[in-house]
């Protein structure tokens, strides 16, 4: 958020504000960006106040390769390496390799979930996890061929 002025004692005549509203399905999302703007555009209205709406940047979800995210799943638990599969909306190297190939994401854990941030902290242990499952992946995915 940047409010303007920034000053704790004073209502704000400006504020600008991202959402990033990620979902696996794009329909799912783009209705819940529209009831948004809705409801905001409805707030606007009621208290007198100027709003505008800006999209600067939309991606569309994309949906890694099975035979890729299945692979990593059966190797973590070959290695026995405590795993969750999730989605993840951001824009990846691997979303935009999936236009010209099977591709999928290895994500290790961050202290305290910090991420895309400069107290982000990863430990060595996980690391050396996630490379050695990384390997394993690669092998096995090498050998199916």
């Amino acid at each position: 958020m940047n409010v303007s002025p920034n000053v704790a004692n004073v209502i704000p005549g400006e504020v600008e504000f991202t959402v990033d509203i990620r979902h696996q399905d794009d329909e799912t999302r783009n209705d819940a960006m529209e009831r948004l703007k809705e409801q905001l555009s409805t707030l606007a209205f009621l208290h007198q106040v100027e709003l505008t709406i800006q999209t600067p940047w939309d991606s569309n979800a994309v949906t890694f390769s099975p035979l890729i995210t299945d692979v990593i799943s059966e190797t973590a638990e070959k290695l026995n390496f405590s795993f969750k599969r999730l989605y993840s909306g951001p824009g990846h190297d691997a979303k935009y390799m999936s236009y010209l190939g099977d591709t999928g994401m290895i994500f290790l854990p961050s202290i305290n979930g910090i991420s895309h941030n400069v107290l982000e902290k990863t430990l060595d242990d996980d690391i050396e996890k996630g490379a050695t499952l990384l390997l394993s992946v690669i092998l096995s995915l090498s050998t199916e061929n």
